[in-house]
């Protein structure tokens, strides 16, 4: 009921505004002022929505690979197991190149690096045609690395929300069973920042990706 509130138009008492509505001023509860403007709170609650945003993003990307690939009649090597599930196991980067490969599986576009290389081998020795691309843009070419590492650190980031989702930002806090009063920092924001900031870094880096995707098409 104190300071000022824009109501009807206008700028009033919020104490008038409340006594008009027949309304009584909240009276808050040792701690829960703190509870309410506490800005780790609300990190933690835009950050989640963040996430999943981030999530289907991930996908998506991986679905816009598989229909770059075909649009250009491009090559599905880069998506190969033996590249990412052997020479460079990163979990996102084995699941992105896994999904992209998956959606293109059948297509009668996209083609085998095998298949090209016979394909030169029967053009003149391989000198007249080498406009038969044996490897595509980057942009298609690295996705499963690019699109990866968002799905990496969606993983990292879904565990760090978790974890403060679940905790106690409040302070001081009280330890039952021992009977005593603890001062802290828990109030503190810094794991929600950083896994927002690289969530941001990593987003930002698939969707330059997919606008080069755009470009070569």
């Amino acid at each position: 009921g104190k300071r000022d509130v824009y109501h009807g138009g206008r700028v009033r008492p919020t104490a008038e505004v409340y006594a008009e509505a027949g309304l009584a001023p909240m009276t808050l509860e040792p701690k829960e002022g703190l509870a309410m403007v506490n800005g780790t709170n609300f990190m933690t609650a835009v950050g989640a929505l963040a996430l999943q945003d981030a999530h289907r993003l991930a996908v998506i990307a991986d679905a816009c690979t598989a229909l770059t690939t075909e649009a250009l009649t491009g090559i599905t090597g880069p998506f190969d197991p033996f590249l990412h599930d052997t020479a460079k196991p990163h979990p996102g980067q084995v699941a992105s190149a896994a999904r992209t490969l998956r959606l293109l599986r059948g297509s009668r576009l996209a083609r085998d690096y095998a298949e090209l290389v016979r394909e030169l081998g029967t053009l003149d020795k391989g000198y007249r045609r080498l406009e038969a691309k044996i490897q595509d843009k980057y942009s298609i070419r690295c996705a499963p690395q690019c699109v990866g590492a968002l799905h990496d650190v969606v993983t990292w980031t879904r565990q760090i929300l978790s974890i403060e989702l679940n905790s106690s930002n409040d302070n001081p806090l009280y330890d039952l069973e021992a009977g005593t009063v603890r001062s802290g920092g828990n109030f503190s924001g810094f794991h929600v920042a950083l896994a927002m900031d690289t969530l941001k870094t990593a987003v930002g880096s698939v969707a330059a990706l997919l606008d080069r995707q755009f470009d070569v098409l």
